[in-house]
């Protein structure tokens, strides 16, 4: 009896195989499809369960439809997927870079599932004798601020750090605008450029002195402040932004070159440093030159190394991120992805929410956590996250449209400095990313 029943079983179980294969009918999730499917485990189990509503997804294909043979239809980028600009992206590039005169130059560009494409021109050194590619690093200015607001977040999420303390009370001296004693200087401050910090003569001297200055006596020198009270006024600040990546030194016992690599570019598959010597690859380091002849050689940013005594090598932290543009865009792309990256929750998406918001109005500028909250022209009406840096020759900025789901690096060497009064980003930089703004839908 029972062995008649499972003989039943069986042969009822090859009718229905033998109908499904007549069907067409595909059990499981289509291949196309897997990239797509959220990595928490609840998705995953619907996905397991319902392969009909996996069907469904985005970028899945219908299987009632007949598939292309059209060679230019493309399956959707991976998460982390890399690959180069196309050819009219890249020409219509190269003619924006000749037109500005620049020496070198490079493009990061990622979408919101974390794709990236990267586009490179010009080489590395005056005399023209390493071109410029992927990996090439370059010096990248102020736009490392944002690598220290992002490290600050991620340190507080793991409850190492808040940005609401006094910087004073983590560094062990007193931090005090000399007008307004009795008000303390937080990290949100620095971050929102509120602090009231300037670059004031001493400090500006400081970033190039060998032995620097001692910082708490730069933070004592009344000629580094403002008259204004700490968070009621906007005041661009590099000495802002090397307090607090001295601050997350302190606080954590920690080099913030290691924070940075453990926190962000680890994770994310990035090369960088905060100083050129502790790349793996110094050949592939970039000289700033403009005008034909060489502004900080290789050797010169071989030799700005940390201090070894934490909370005293600020100088180099404010601007002294050494990265390609490539690499730099997976940065960007946490802003548009909640702080996710091929699947990793790097941030929360509270702190990214957090960076991304507006948290002063001052002076015409809307100021996030080391984001400028812009509406430019080659946005279409959508509110843009932006930054630009310069230093010896070299020109960068970033657009980060969340909305859109697209973020663009351009870093340049030799370009022309001029800044686009309507966009608030250098003009190369500005026509490098209207262009790929174009190209995004």
């Amino acid at each position: 009896m029972k062995n008649n029943l499972r003989r039943g079983m069986l042969a009822l179980c090859a009718v229905i195989c033998i109908l499904l294969a007549v069907s067409g009918c595909r059990v499981g999730v289509p291949s196309d499809v897997t990239s797509d499917v959220p990595s928490d485990d609840a998705a995953a189990a619907a996905v397991t369960a319902a392969p009909s509503a996996a069907q469904s997804l985005p970028g899945a294909q219908d299987p009632t439809e007949p598939v292309s043979d059209d060679p230019e239809t493309e399956a959707p980028a991976a998460a982390g997927a890399e690959a180069p600009a196309d050819a009219d992206l890249t020409a219509a590039l190269d003619a924006v870079a000749a037109r500005y005169g620049c020496s070198a130059a490079q493009v990061g560009i990622i979408d919101g599932s974390g794709s990236v494409r990267y586009y490179s021109y010009g080489t590395m050194d005056a005399d023209g004798t390493r071109p410029v590619g992927r990996d090439s690093k370059f010096r990248c200015a102020s736009l490392s601020k944002l690598v220290i607001g992002m490290t600050a977040m991620a340190l507080q999420e793991q409850g190492r750090f808040d940005i609401n303390t006094d910087v004073g009370q983590i560094l062990g001296f007193a931090v005090r605008n000399p007008s307004y004693p009795d008000t303390p200087i937080t990290a949100k401050m620095l971050m929102t450029h509120t602090s009231s910090l300037a670059d004031g003569e001493a400090f500006l001297a400081s970033r190039n002195s060998a032995s620097s200055e001692p910082l708490s006596s730069l933070l004592h020198n009344g000629g580094n402040y403002c008259g204004y009270r700490p968070g009621t006024a906007y005041t661009y600040s590099n000495f802002g932004a090397a307090v607090l990546a001295a601050a997350l030194e302190k606080a954590t016992g920690t080099g913030f070159g290691t924070l940075a690599d453990q926190l962000l570019f680890e994770p994310l598959g990035i090369t960088a440093a905060f100083s050129a010597a502790e790349l793996p690859d110094v050949s592939q380091v970039a000289a700033l030159h403009s005008g034909g002849g060489t502004i900080w050689s290789v050797e010169r940013q071989l030799r700005e190394t940390p201090s070894g005594t934490l909370g005293q090598t600020h100088h180099l932290y404010q601007g002294n991120l050494t990265i390609s543009a490539a690499d730099y865009a997976k940065l960007l792309g946490l802003l548009l992805s909640d702080g996710a990256y091929a699947g990793r929750q790097i941030l929360s998406k509270s702190s990214v929410e957090e960076i991304a918001m507006q948290h002063i109005e001052s002076g015409g500028v809307r100021q996030g956590y080391f984001v400028e909250i812009n509406e430019p022209s080659f946005a279409d009406g959508d509110t843009v996250l932006t930054h630009t840096g310069s230093n010896y020759g070299m020109y960068s900025s970033f657009a980060v449209d969340r909305a859109r789901g697209l973020g663009v690096v351009v870093i340049t060497g030799g370009a022309s400095a001029s800044l686009n009064a309507r966009d608030g980003l250098y003009d190369v930089c500005d026509e490098m990313i209207s262009l790929c703004f174009g190209r995004s839908e």
